[in-house]
């Protein structure tokens, strides 16, 4: 018997990568330090996952936080429209807090490798949702 696990291409989601542009022009605009500290401050927290407008829209798209640091951040949707919907929420954020900070974002679509015994069980729950066979094994024989 073989012991491998073979594995099916399936396609798992869509990454937005969310870049903001412009950062060191926003932050040394002024030359009083007081300012520079600010401005600073407000990049962190513009693109902080725990605080502020990022974490309040990954919270309202229930998104996952892949990563976040240096005013970039890349999240997992489970699909387009909530890829699309999330870049919408963000960068429309962004824009009302601070005007002098470009966002500059990319929806990814993403694939991978998963056990085919999964990829089965997905397509499967798919089908069963889309109303293609009755709900239950039993159909299926």
């Amino acid at each position: 018997m073989d012991d491998r696990v073979t594995t099916q291409l399936v396609h798992t989601g869509h990454l937005v990568h969310t870049d903001l542009r412009g950062i060191q022009r926003f932050v040394f605009a002024s030359a009083q330090l007081r300012d520079v500290v600010g401005r600073s401050a407000m990049v962190r927290h513009v693109a902080d996952p725990h605080h502020g407008p990022l974490a309040t829209t990954v919270a309202e798209t229930g998104v996952q936080v892949v990563s976040a640091a240096g005013g970039r951040c890349v999240v997992l949707c489970p699909d387009e429209s909530a890829a699309r919907g999330f870049a919408t929420c963000y960068s429309s954020r962004l824009l009302r807090l601070c005007r002098d900070l470009d966002p500059v974002m990319a929806v990814i679509p993403v694939t991978g490798f998963v056990p085919a015994t999964l990829a089965t069980q997905v397509a499967d729950r798919a089908a069963r949702l889309s109303g293609e066979w009755p709900a239950g094994p039993a159909s299926r024989a």
